[in-house]
């Protein structure tokens, strides 16, 4: 979802992350309104450890073509990279594209894998 202010916040039920060229992760901010579901606090966790850099900055979806990728989170699709971003009517006609194809990147699926390895480790304690 985009905010009025055109900020990417959440997927309607999910968090939403965009990964920059440079592989830097930005999120909406809980101050953002958004809420700090499982997935999203285990990425912040993942980040932290393997010092990716983060933005807690909601992504403004001008900048969509310049990101090598994005993703929902949620607990019942852990991390799920976005194949096309597509605007709506409304976007269309103040940004100068109307979709983006994102391509699996070895970041991207390096997050996808630590995601769903964390949540299977967590599976496992007692």
């Amino acid at each position: 979802m985009v905010n009025n202010d055109g900020f990417c916040t959440e997927g309607l039920e999910t968090n939403f992350i965009a990964v920059h060229q440079d592989n830097t992760i930005q999120t909406a901010s809980i101050g953002d309104g958004v809420l700090n579901g499982t997935v999203r606090s285990l990425l912040l966790d993942l980040c932290q450890e393997k010092e990716y850099t983060l933005l807690e900055t909601a992504p403004p979806i001008s900048d969509f073509y310049k990101w090598q990728g994005c993703a929902l989170l949620s607990t019942s699709r852990l991390l799920l990279p976005v194949d096309t971003l597509h605007l709506d009517d409304e976007m269309q006609d103040t940004l100068e594209a109307e979709e983006k194809p994102f391509y699996d990147t070895d970041f991207m699926l390096e997050l996808q894998a630590l995601i769903r390895d964390r949540v299977s480790d967590q599976a496992k304690e007692p």
